[in-house]
């Protein structure tokens, strides 16, 4: 039996506007996929944290079962991007957790999904996110990573102190969303019996920077100078 924290932490600044449907579809895949893949024996305790410059828990260590699907009239964007003070909170809740009880679980893993940089934290510095997330992995076998829009994920986790091989970008489109989201649930599930590291796959950093389909609506545009074959 292994007892698992899941914790998403999810940008809601004001530049998330327009991305409430993507973001929460998103959200949802998770917790549908983590119930498919849970055991009998497994305990999955699931977290969702909205933050801009503030912080807002919804969700705060319910067992996976129980988890019904996130609404997108509970995600309403505004404000600026605390990312710093969200991770720094959530490392220090869950690492004094274990602290306190040793058996609070095996596992943990914190995602965090943003497509803008800092921008307004005032109580934690990137020096000191480093040490905390390097510290959090290393002893008490919580895992970060990190999920991009329009930034440079890579380098963005790097300045975070999160590994590479668990940062991934994606495109904001309905289906790079559920890609990534789709990313994310299998990862959560392969840490919950592993202390080693675990990586985004090729084919998953592909899938998740697929442009949008064309619909119908949407046509090609042409000028009396292109040729379509």
């Amino acid at each position: 039996m292994t007892i698992q924290e899941v914790i998403a932490v999810i940008d809601r600044s004001g530049s998330m506007k327009g991305k409430e449907k993507d973001t929460v579809g998103g959200i949802n895949t998770v917790i549908s996929e983590l119930k498919n893949s849970k055991s009998q024996e497994d305990t999955i305790n699931f977290s969702i944290k909205l933050f801009n410059n503030e912080q807002i828990m919804k969700l705060r260590s319910l067992e996976i079962s129980e988890v019904g699907d996130f609404s997108v009239s509970d995600f309403i964007p505004s404000g600026s991007t605390a990312l710093l003070d969200a991770i720094g909170d959530t490392l220090t809740f869950f690492i004094q957790k274990k602290v306190m009880n040793p058996q609070a679980y095996d596992s943990c893993v914190i995602y965090i999904a943003s497509d803008g940089l800092e921008n307004s934290s005032i109580k934690y510095n990137r020096k000191y996110i480093k040490e905390i997330i390097s510290n959090a992995e290393n002893i008490y076998n919580i895992k970060v990573f990190y999920l991009g829009a329009n930034q440079d994920a890579i380098l963005e986790a790097e300045n975070l102190g999160i590994p590479m091989e668990q940062a991934i970008n994606y495109l904001e489109n309905e289906l790079s969303t559920q890609a990534v989201y789709t990313s994310v649930a299998r990862v959560v599930s392969e840490s919950r019996n592993s202390f080693n590291s675990v990586s985004f796959t090729p084919a998953e950093r592909q899938a998740s920077i697929q442009p949008p389909l064309l619909t119908r609506s949407q046509p090609v545009q042409q000028t009396e100078y292109s040729t379509l074959y």
